[in-house]
């Protein structure tokens, strides 16, 4: 027999497996359990050569002697793992998800949007396949703003909690009490629950996806309730200051945080105590005088004359 035929016929058994049967055979094929996606068995992306009956590293097989076919190999690799590496199963996969918003966090936090890539996340997470977050989060926008929601959501919920609050005893349009609905779960987050790199991260966010911090965004609609509120209320400042203030003095509370994260991750203290509580009511306070100071007699002349 030709030796060419040989080996195409050898591949050609051995990727066929077992046959079928026909109509009136009675014999089904075991279907692959659902954990062998995710362990190298059927579909995993290790295995689509074996399934061939290739072997790259097997003379019984067929062994690429040439570099374009080891290229084409490798590609194949990367796009079964691609492809079939995700398919976790539940809760496994949702907490791989987790574990690489909360690396990101930190790295991004730590490096900046631009200096960081996705490849570095998945290493760092733990994940062999450096697709894998690809395939969570399409995209380094993508982590990015998977990381902004996962945060953000819970302070949302907390302001929102605190206007209603506001509301059930009368204090709809109580100034302070709506500045303390803006800032206070933001600063909770950052200082007490624990300190770590949400605020540095955001700082991060306000520097290079300024878009993120948009109100249109359901997870920061309590914060734009509040804003719209303190706007109307805000009778003393001009209207062409007064979403400027705003905007400035929610940057500014970002900024003051990270600081605060900052130097509580080099010289860490009770920040469950006293000296949060501080930080807190002086956040709260800075951001209320921001909003109120009147404007001078030179600012209100040179409002006129824009």
């Amino acid at each position: 027999m030709n030796p060419q035929m040989s080996m195409k016929a050898k591949v050609r058994s051995s990727s066929m497996g077992p046959p079928v049967g026909g109509r009136n055979s009675g014999r089904s094929v075991p279907m692959p359990e659902a954990g062998a996606w995710v362990s190298g068995g059927c579909g995993s992306a290790s295995s689509w050569r074996s399934e061939l009956g290739v072997s790259v590293e097997s003379a019984s097989g067929i062994t690429p002697r040439h570099s374009h076919t080891r290229a084409l190999f490798r590609v194949m690799d990367s796009v079964a793992a691609l492809l079939f590496a995700p398919m976790a199963i539940g809760g496994r996969s949702d907490q791989t998800r987790q574990t690489m918003i909360e690396t990101a966090e930190k790295l991004f936090a730590e490096r900046g949007f631009d200096g960081l890539s996705l490849r570095e996340v998945a290493l760092a997470s733990g994940q062999r396949n450096h697709s894998a977050v690809q395939y969570h989060f399409g995209s380094k926008s993508g982590l990015i703003e998977a990381v902004f929601e996962a945060r953000m959501a819970p302070i949302d919920a907390r302001r929102r909690e605190m206007l209603l609050e506001l509301d059930g005893v009368g204090r709809s349009g109580d100034v302070m009490g709506l500045v303390d609905a803006m800032v206070r779960p933001l600063a909770e987050a950052v200082i007490i629950d624990p300190p770590g790199w949400w605020g540095r991260f955001l700082g991060q966010v306000y520097r290079t996806s300024p878009e993120l911090m948009t109100t249109e965004r359901p997870t920061m609609g309590a914060l734009a309730e509040a804003g719209r509120r303190l706007f109307e209320l805000l009778v003393d400042v001009p209207g062409e200051l007064r979403g400027h203030r705003l905007r400035l003095a929610l940057r500014s509370n970002v900024q003051m945080l990270a600081d605060h994260e900052y130097a509580l991750g080099k010289a860490p203290v009770d920040h469950t105590g006293t000296r949060s509580a501080i930080i807190i009511a002086e956040q709260v306070d800075l951001v209320f005088a921001m909003l109120t100071a009147p404007p001078s007699e030179a600012l209100r002349d040179a409002i006129a004359r824009s």
